[in-house]
Order: structure tokens, then sequence, then C-alpha cells
């Protein structure tokens, strides 16, 4: 007979909690305590978007080790440090760049080096180290097999990112996996994409097509349970759309944190300007109507990308109590099971059972 389980919503098999056809399964697999994490640091970056899953990655891979070339303002490095700050393993954060730029992120003065140095000391001194140096210089500091997590996000032609990976390969542990952003990206000589497509055809992997792209790869040899499972999503047609559904959509979230918080610094803007009215020519006061009706905009979009992100926190919310209730009648149908099977009735009818199966069998 098969045996259910029931939730709040629907009832279960076993099978379904972990079927990558359907979306319940999918999304029973990558529920996560992190995925309800609230980004701390944000700042202007085409990586936003992938601030959940940096978060998922952290809790699931657990790296000892992680390092970052590439880091400009910081956003994708600081999830990960947020992440790994809130479990209780111990763990290495490294963080390489010139921080000067380059033709792809553009040239940058010192006041970003600045800005990431004071929220590093403020917040991960103690576990996260800020390497202002190249990617090549900076090999020498690991020792090869000694990196859980590497992401490559420097310069993105197709030569400097094979480059990156060709050297930092051997520095992957046997759990290895690196992640690459832009591969979705085909303009301005970016050639990660093409690399990625390389890659494919010799490591486990998964690609998120949303912010520009990100493509994760399994080098190691030895994957953990729940990554082999990850990278297994890649090969489900479905399974894929749902899992770029999920940490798309919670992605947008972040950005639209980050966009709200500009609108906010533009609707002050915009607001003080409207202090100066009286003062104003017959020019500038026709301006000025311009003005308030960008601000009335942006105040509509704004309370608009809050009532998304309350929807999204209270599905994933549900969600979280979904599983929590279908783990605990799980165990509790378990124990029962355990305890029939202990008893003295279940043993001394052992052998009854056997000879039906037997007779069953024959018949058959």
């Amino acid at each position: 007979m098969e045996k259910k389980i029931n939730s709040n919503r629907s009832v279960l098999t076993q099978e379904q909690l972990f079927d990558m056809n359907s979306f319940e399964g999918v999304s029973n697999f990558l529920l996560k305590k992190s995925l309800f994490l609230k980004p701390t640091y944000i700042t202007k970056s085409a990586w936003l978007e992938h601030i959940p899953f940096a978060f998922w990655l952290a809790e699931t891979l657990q790296p000892k080790r992680f390092v970052e070339l590439g880091t400009h303002y910081g956003s994708s490095y600081f999830a990960f440090c947020q992440a790994i700050s809130q479990q209780d393993w111990d763990a290495q954060c490294f963080a390489v760049d010139t921080w000067q730029g380059d033709e792809h992120a553009g040239i940058y003065g010192r006041e970003v080096h600045a800005q990431v140095y004071e929220h590093n000391q403020r917040n991960y001194a103690d576990f996260s180290t800020l390497i202002k140096t190249s990617f090549d210089e900076a090999l020498q500091h690991f020792a090869d097999g000694s990196i859980d997590l590497l992401h490559i996000d420097g310069l993105h032609t197709l030569d400097a990112v094979r480059h990156d990976f060709d050297s930092w390969l051997p520095k992957l542990s046997i759990q290895g996996v690196i992640i690459m952003h832009d591969t979705n990206v085909r303009k301005n000589q970016f050639g990660v994409f093409k690399l990625f497509e390389e890659l494919k055809e010799k490591y486990p992997h998964f690609e998120f097509s949303h912010g520009h792209g990100l493509g994760v790869i399994g080098v190691g040899v030895n994957q953990i349970d729940v990554m082999q499972k990850f990278f297994s999503l890649s090969t489900n047609r479905s399974a894929t759309r749902y899992t770029r559904d999920i940490f798309s959509h919670l992605g947008r979230a972040c950005a639209d944190n980050w966009e709200s918080s500009s609108f906010k610094k533009e609707i002050s803007t915009l607001k003080s300007s409207l202090n100066k009215e009286s003062k104003l020519t017959s020019e500038e006061k026709s301006q000025l109507s311009l003005l308030k009706e960008q601000v009335s905009h942006y105040e509509k979009e704004l309370q608009e990308r809050y009532e998304e992100i309350s929807i999204i926190t209270k599905i994933a919310e549900q969600h979280q109590l979904e599983l929590d209730n279908i783990r605990i009648q799980l165990n509790h149908e378990k124990n029962m099971v355990n305890s029939i099977q202990n008893t003295l009735s279940w043993k001394i009818t052992k052998p009854i059972r056997t000879v039906r199966r037997m007779i069953n069998n024959i018949k058959s």
C-alpha cells in the first residue's frame, strides 16, 4: 500500500517530495532557510539578481574556502560572506581584485576599494580578506586543491576568462564548484558564454539565464549529494524552468530593493527642488511640473515593488511552513512503521508473510 504524507495544502507521496518533474518537487528540494535572508549590502550591480542563489549555494555547499576573482563594489562577494556568517562552520573568504577596473567593468578610483574595505572590516574581518592584486599574482597564496568555491568575474573576453579558468582550476578541491557571471551576454567581446558552452561538455553544470546569466560548474570529482541533484536539474527541461523561475523571481526582489532605494533618493532630491518653487521662473515652473509628475510616478512604482516583495515573502514563508509540516508527518509515520516492525506479533508472523509472498509469486 502506498504511503502518503499529509500537508496543509495537498497529499504527497514520498517520491513526489523529490520529484524533479513537478514544481512542488523542485521547490521542496531547493527550499532552505538561506532563501529568506534579506541582503544587508546592496549596491548598483549586474549581480543583484543572483544574490538569493549565492545564499542558497553557500548554505548547500558549505565551502571551507571561497575565493572571488573580480569584486568591484562587492555585491556578490558580500552576499556569500553574509550567508556564511549565518552558518556554524569555519570558512575563509578571499576577494581578489586590483580595484582599478577594466574595459568591461570600467575604470574607477580608490573610493571603490575604500567602500569595500570599510564594509569588510566592519562586518566580516574575522574570516574575510581582501587581496589587492592581479588574479595571476594571487595564485601563490592558495595551495592546489584548497578552494571549494570559486567565483570568476573579471575581464570577460574569451581569452581572459579561459586563462582565469585554466590558471585557477588546479586550486579547486575534489568537491569544488566554479561559478561564472555573464554567460548570457553576447556583445562587446564578451566570451564567457563560449567558454561555458565548452565546459558543459565536460562537467556537470547548471545555467541561469536571468541577470546576464550565471553558469555553475561542478569541477570537483567528488560533488556532494545535494550538488549532484542540483546539477541533474539541467537534464530535465521542466526542472530547469522551475529552478530558473524560482531564483529569477527571488532575484528580481533584490533588484527591486535597489531600485526602490534609488527611487527614494531621487524623490528626496526632487522634493528639495519643490521647496524652491517660489523662486522659479515660468520656464523653471514648467520643468517643475514635469518633476512633480515623475515624483508621482516613482512613488506609485515604489509602492508596487513593496507589494510584490511582500507577496513573494509570504509565499516563501508558507512553503517553509508546509515543508516543516511534511517533514514532521514523515518522521511520525516512519516511527510508526518502525514500532510495528519491532513488535512481537510482527516478528512471529514473518514466516506467514514469507509463505504468502511465495504463493503470490507462484500464481503470477
